[in-house]
């Protein structure tokens, strides 16, 4: 005769926290979904100029690609919902910020921006003149930042 042997119950908690946690990690890449490399990437394929000072300019506005515009607005880059030009912002938030289906789409704003109003020439004057530069720190903290 086989005496039955019991189950551990703590094997089947352990099992199922692992899941739970692993199940939390894929969902949360698949919902903000993008890395550093996808990004730049992005800024590639739709022929963003300067894509590096762009990524140090996403970067720096999203606490690299942390913070909660980023996560929730889908917002790249601190963009404001535009009132004088095309957008691909679906709306805003409480503190007037864009809001996007998703990220590729703040991209693709921030190249409707770049291509109304940017004429060639140093990029870091421009992205200063052009009164995006909330600060006199901005451009020089975008020099540092390693992409």
């Amino acid at each position: 005769m086989d005496i039955p042997k019991k189950e551990n119950p703590y094997i089947n908690i352990l099992l199922w926290t692992l899941l739970i946690i692993l199940a939390v990690f894929i969902f949360s890449k698949k919902m903000y979904g993008q890395s550093k490399e996808e990004v730049y990437k992005e800024l590639m394929k739709q022929e963003v100029q300067h894509p590096e000072i762009v990524m140090a300019q996403i970067l720096y506005e999203t606490r690299h690609l942390k913070s909660n515009i980023c996560k929730v607005n889908h917002n790249l880059f601190g963009m404001k919902l535009p009132h004088q030009r095309q957008t691909t912002a679906i709306g805003e938030d409480s503190n007037t910020f864009a809001i996007y289906r998703n990220w590729k789409e703040s991209i693709t704003d921030y190249l409707i921006w770049q291509t109304k109003y940017y004429k060639g020439g140093d990029y870091y004057q421009f992205i200063k003149d052009s009164g995006y530069c909330p600060s006199e720190d901005y451009v020089p903290t975008l020099k540092r930042i390693k992409i």
